[in-house]
């Protein structure tokens, strides 16, 4: 695995946005609340340190890097950008300029200017492989915890991709759950319906459900069955 550093402005990763996919397969989509955005562009707007965002640098389809940190954050700043939501209501000014409920076309040319200019600490992995990856998504998981499908989700596999296609297509949960699918949460369902169907029961602990799952099911001959039983469920 190689490691490179560079800073970009908040103006080329903006630029670069149709080039950077913010969700591959093992990523989770979007979680933060408005309120959470709102706090991340006050802390940029007031030029506060933030952590490093990390791109995998892939070159293949329309994508030249896939984000392996640092996803809720890009999509704050690309959602501020497009004015899709304002700073908070309760924002103190910033440089005696007002800075409460305004959306990014609203504030004053100075903050307009710093804010395009601030520079963003972009960590670009090369040279490193599926395992090698899922594996710093999970260790760079610690401003908002993963949820047990989330982590599942981001170890990848065709047993995870059965999993998601089923959440996905499945009759069960297109129709009959009460429930959205925040989070992976209908991969959650018919992952402990894997493991019933495997294990005759779900393991008391939930940590079974990583990757000692997903090692048992991929090596099981069970699995065709399985298959054809769940996706005719």
């Amino acid at each position: 695995m190689k490691l490179s550093k560079e800073n970009w402005p908040v103006y080329s990763a903006d630029r670069r946005r149709a080039r950077i996919d913010p969700k591959p397969a093992y990523q989770r989509g979007p979680v933060w609340s408005q309120n959470h955005q709102q706090l991340f562009i006050d802390s940029v707007l007031r030029g506060f340190d933030i952590p490093k965002f990390y791109l995998r640098r892939v070159n293949e389809g329309p994508y030249d890097w896939e984000v392996i940190d640092g996803q809720q954050r890009l999509r704050a700043i690309w959602g501020f950008l497009r004015n899709e939501y304002p700073v908070s209501d309760d924002s103190d000014p910033v440089e005696k300029h007002g800075i409460a409920g305004k959306n990014f076309e609203d504030l004053q040319d100075q903050l307009v200017d710093s804010f395009l200019a601030y520079e963003l600490a972009i960590v670009t992995v090369e040279e490193a492989d599926d395992q090698e990856v899922e594996d710093m998504f999970l260790r760079l998981q610690n401003g908002m915890p993963l949820s047990s499908a989330e982590k599942r989700n981001a170890i990848s596999g065709s047993i995870r991709n059965f999993v998601h296609g089923l959440a996905e297509n499945n009759r069960l949960m297109t129709d009959s759950v009460a429930f959205a699918n925040s989070r992976y949460s209908h991969d959650e369902v018919i992952a402990q319906m894997v493991l019933i169907e495997m294990h005759g029961a779900l393991p008391q602990s939930a940590t079974l459900s990583l990757r000692n799952y997903i090692k048992i099911t991929e090596t099981s001959m069970r699995i065709p069955l399985l298959q054809t039983k769940l996706s005719e469920s």
